[in-house]
Order: C-alpha cells, then structure tokens, then sequence
C-alpha cells in the first residue's frame, strides 16, 4: 500500500511516497481541541515628518537662549494659638437683690464681681 508522507515532522514542506503494510487494526480518531487564538490588535503610531525648508542667501541669525531660573518660593505657616476660655470658674450667678456674683477659683467662695451693676 502506498503511502503519501511528509518528509518532515511538522507535515510541512515535500512528500514523498511510502510503501506501507496495510493497517487491519483499526485505529481510533483522536478529536482534536481546537484552541481559540486570541488576536491581539496592535496600534499603529503614525510618525510625522517634519520637513526642513532651506533658505538661501539669509544671514544666519544665532538665538541666545534665556535660561529661566525657578525661584522656590517657601510658604512658612504661621501658627495660631487659640485661647480657651474657662468657663466653669467664671459661671456668673444672680442673687435675689439682681447683683452679679462670680464664683471664685477658691475653695467655694462667693463675691461679687468688679463689674457690679445694679
């Protein structure tokens, strides 16, 4: 029985022609998966060309370039300080005459107050 066969092992490329026994034994087909190739699409950059322009007969005129200095400018934080009052020791107090009274920062005391209005 002949036989066409790849000359190479991938069944590229030239065939040649086999005398092969003929197969009683039958064999079974394997499947074969396919597998899905996933195409990756490639973006393209398009390049410009500038085109230079020669100009003749122009005297050539030289740039002095200027270079910027960058001044850093520091920002310095000014900090408050912020005054809490107390007002547990200064809770002013009507007494039944309409004096105000203030407790004092000592041990319970009463008295009236600089401010006093009648």
């Amino acid at each position: 029985m002949l036989q066409c066969v790849p000359l190479t092992r991938g069944g590229g490329g030239r065939r040649r022609w086999v005398q092969r026994r003929a197969q009683r034994r039958r064999r079974r087909r394997r499947r074969r998966r396919r597998r899905r190739r996933r195409r990756r699409r490639r973006r393209r950059r398009r390049r410009r060309r500038r085109r230079r322009r020669r100009r003749r007969n122009r005297r050539r005129r030289r740039r002095r370039r200027r270079r910027r200095r960058r001044r850093r400018r520091r920002r310095r934080r000014r900090r408050r300080r912020r005054r809490r009052r107390r007002w547990r020791m200064r809770r002013m107090r009507r007494t039944k005459r309409g004096r105000r009274w203030r407790r004092s920062s000592r041990a319970g005391l009463w008295r009236a107050s600089s401010r006093q209005r009648c």
